[in-house]
């Protein structure tokens, strides 16, 4: 017999297939701009022991001029290998939505990937190449091109992949505590409540610019609650219910990707924004949009794998609920508000292409009003 679930799965295996085949990339000869062949030649050489004959490469980041490229690689005895190049760049004028935030993403990603031969070997994809070129502003990196053996989160029908990840995220977290010293940890970002009161100022601002150049009815809607929002934002007792940990900071499904055979095997991309903060909000970033069924079974998963490292469960199910959605709250204030000043500073205040960022900031801003209803009945 054939259940709606599996018609279900049947349909976005399809969609995927025809997503898939759609999206070809763009591949040009030569290198990306900042990367030498030399460069590549002797990762190449160390990595395979064969020398660079001839490379190509193709852009993966949608809407940065730099960021993430696939390089395609010609060997001299005719193999053929791929590596994956990061130019990270974190000036204001490649990301206006930097002006006045109170976090400096970036540097934590550099710092992690420095830790290649820790316990966080297993959590990474292998690094050849982290140099700062001008620190605190932009990175290059040389990293494995993990697709060939691992496919994203995403790609795998049913949420079974999501909640795998839910469990070997404590053992992340444990590798990250492992592996940090006291002043690395000092280094990476804090989302503590300095950071929070700094966002809404942030935030207020943001959206209020956006509103002029906008029809949204969300930004309305949030905007008119500004200060209710705030308050249950800033209110005392939740955010103290669980002491702030390491976290990824940014584990939204397209950093994450899972071996194609061995599922416990799970690599996690892009640590600029990880920091100190809740693991609540690692969940939420994977979970967009999780309703109250699928929260139940995140906060199980995640109490079940913190029982078997032997840490203490000490929150009820009901106080880990508060704290999602709290989180849930404030990844939605700051992730409509980021994107907006984006929008905004890359537009010169007009609003326009690309229509991704306004439908991003409008679900943002709707789970935002969907996380207040539920706090502030609490």
């Amino acid at each position: 017999m054939v259940t709606v679930k599996r018609i279900k799965n049947i349909i976005a295996s399809r969609w995927r297939w025809l997503t898939k085949r759609k999206t070809k990339p763009d591949i040009k000869p030569g290198l990306p701009e900042g990367l030498s062949f030399d460069t590549v030649d002797e990762v190449a050489k160390q990595t395979w022991g064969e020398a660079l004959q001839g490379t190509r490469f193709s852009h993966l980041s949608g809407w940065k001029d730099a960021g993430a490229f696939r390089l395609y690689l010609q060997l001299n005895a005719g193999r053929k290998k791929s590596l994956i190049f990061k130019n990270a760049i974190y000036g204001r004028r490649d990301i206006p939505a930097l002006d006045g935030f109170p976090l400096r993403p970036g540097p934590p990603e550099c710092l992690i990937y420095n830790k290649k031969d820790s316990l966080l070997n297993v959590f990474i994809p292998n690094v050849y190449l982290n140099k700062e070129i001008q620190p605190g502003v932009q990175y290059h990196y040389l990293l494995e091109d993990l697709s060939n053996q691992y496919r994203g989160v995403g790609s795998f029908a049913g949420r079974q992949a999501f909640f795998k990840t839910v469990d070997v995220l404590p053992l992340l977290y444990d590798a990250l505590n492992r592996s940090c010293t006291a002043e690395d940890k000092k280094a990476l970002l804090q989302y503590n409540q300095t950071f929070s009161k700094l966002l809404e100022e942030y935030s207020l601002n943001s959206l209020n610019r956006y509103s002029q150049n906008s029809s949204s009815e969300q930004v309305v809607k949030v905007l008119d609650l500004w200060h209710k929002i705030a308050s249950v934002h800033s209110r005392e007792g939740i955010r103290e219910m669980h002491p702030l940990s390491l976290i990824h900071g940014d584990c939204n499904p397209a950093n994450v990707m899972i071996h194609k055979k061995n599922k416990s095997s799970i690599k996690f991309l892009d640590w600029e924004w990880a920091g100190v903060g809740y693991p609540h909000a690692d969940f939420v970033s994977l979970f967009p949009s999780a309703g109250n069924e699928t929260v139940t079974r995140i906060i199980r998963h995640y109490q079940h794998s913190t029982s078997l490292l032997g840490v203490d469960n000490y929150l009820t199910e009901k106080e880990h609920y508060l704290l999602f959605e709290w989180c849930r709250l404030e990844r939605g204030i700051n992730n409509a508000s980021y994107v907006a000043a984006q929008l905004l500073g890359s537009k010169g205040e007009t609003l326009g292409r690309p229509g991704w960022a306004v439908s991003f900031i409008d679900n943002a801003l709707n789970e935002v009003l969907r996380a207040y209803g539920k706090l502030s009945c609490v």
